[in-house]
């Protein structure tokens, strides 16, 4: 789901203008980052063509990172404030020091990565006394928490980005109960989605035959 938010997320920055202002990343990425058996160019080789056009002109990067395999947060680049956000819905204790050090090595191979000289506008951008690992490193102390027993993580983090890719308003996102459904129907419902009419079709062939199971149960 996260990944469907990226690909959505980042159709519709393409569809402002022919340069790429804000780049969101799959949760790959991270992934391959962390690995010390990928060198630099070798990521740059897996992501540059669909996430990180060398001809943009950057201001913020989205990069979803998880935890153990169990718990979603979220990376904010930001160049116009030149901070990195750490963004999470579930902040514990015993994570604290090995989420925050998966953060930092992060931020050292992104580095890495942009200033290889195909990106030459983002070399420009960030230069020897503007670089990300300079940047000052943000934990939002306003950040609203998850429900106790939820495992909302992975939405909190799709809603930082659908809805902060031009504002740092992060505290200001909710996530409620409804939250699901309605990016459900963001996803679904988005004009790229090529299986829009497919979809539905089957939702309204769905609640037909459960319209009929119910009354069929009324009438027993």
């Amino acid at each position: 789901i996260i990944n469907l938010v990226v690909a959505r997320s980042n159709w519709l920055i393409d569809s402002l203008g022919k340069h790429k202002s804000v780049w969101y990343l799959p949760t790959y990425f991270a992934q391959y980052a962390l690995d010390n058996k990928y060198k630099a160019d070798y990521i740059r080789s897996k992501f540059q063509d669909k996430y990180m056009p060398p001809n943009s002109i950057v201001s913020k990067i989205f990069i979803p990172m998880n935890d153990e395999g169990a718990h979603w947060f979220l990376v904010v680049v930001d160049f116009s404030e030149r901070k990195v956000y750490w963004l999470d819905s579930l902040p514990s204790d015993e994570r604290y020091h090995p989420r925050r050090h998966s953060i930092i090595r992060l931020i050292v191979k992104l580095e890495e990565i942009l200033l290889l000289p195909c990106f030459v506008n983002v070399a420009n951008l960030i230069g020897h006394d503007n670089l990300i690992t300079n940047f000052t490193k943000i934990e939002p102390t306003c950040l609203p928490h998850q429900r106790p027993g939820s495992n909302d993580c992975g939405v909190w983090v799709a809603k930082w980005m659908i809805e902060c890719p031009f504002n740092s308003n992060y505290g200001g996102i909710t996530v409620a109960t409804a939250t699901r459904m309605k990016l459900a129907l963001y996803l679904c419902h988005s004009s790229n989605n090529v299986l829009l009419q497919s979809l539905l079709s089957k939702s309204a062939q769905y609640w037909d035959d459960m319209h009929k199971k119910r009354k069929a149960l009324v009438d027993v």
